[in-house]
């Protein structure tokens, strides 16, 4: 288990390299969003205490994308889910299949040091919980391993982000 303090070093280690990037990190039940910043602002930190919206946008039948909003800074990213990097096969199978209620948690992150500057943690809603179990459940039918699915990955991050964004299944956070 781990321990999350604000303004600590993130107790994973640091993937972005001093890169700004974002990443879903799966779960065995879910998925945290965890965005790496550059020279973060303390407005840019603000943000993800505030109003935004997630979502998802399967721009290919397995191949979903989840969608982060912030409207008021019009700053939106996104992440993609790839279930074929659990290296564990039976949890991997049932994580489709989780029927409790589901908490998704955003974190931001710091690209140089790691340092945690927010984290927001929040009962999914049920639509959308619906929605990334049956991408799931496609993806690991349609597609035989994680390779094939970053090749899909790939062809669709050829859709810009507003256009995705825009097709994407939303939901308010306040």
């Amino acid at each position: 288990m781990y321990v999350f303090k604000l303004g600590e070093p993130y107790p994973v280690h640091n993937q972005a390299n001093g890169q700004e990037k974002a990443r879903a990190d799966l779960t065995p039940t879910f998925f945290n969003v965890v965005y790496y910043i550059l020279n973060p602002k303390p407005a840019e930190v603000q943000h993800w205490r505030g109003c935004f919206e997630y979502g998802i946008c399967e721009a290919a039948p397995g191949v979903p994308f989840i969608i982060t909003r912030f409207p008021a800074a019009n700053w939106v990213f996104d992440v993609t889910l790839n279930w074929h990097h659990m290296a564990d096969p039976a949890e991997r199978a049932a994580w489709p299949e989780h029927d409790e209620p589901t908490t998704l948690t955003f974190v931001l992150l710091d690209a140089r040091t790691n340092q945690l500057l927010a984290f927001r943690q929040l009962p999914a809603a049920p639509q959308f919980v619906e929605l990334v179990r049956q991408a799931a459940r496609r993806q690991l039918t349609r597609f035989p391993d994680r390779h094939a699915v970053e090749e899909a990955i790939a062809q669709a991050e050829l859709m810009p982000l507003p256009l995705m964004a825009r097709q994407a299944t939303m939901f308010a956070v306040n």
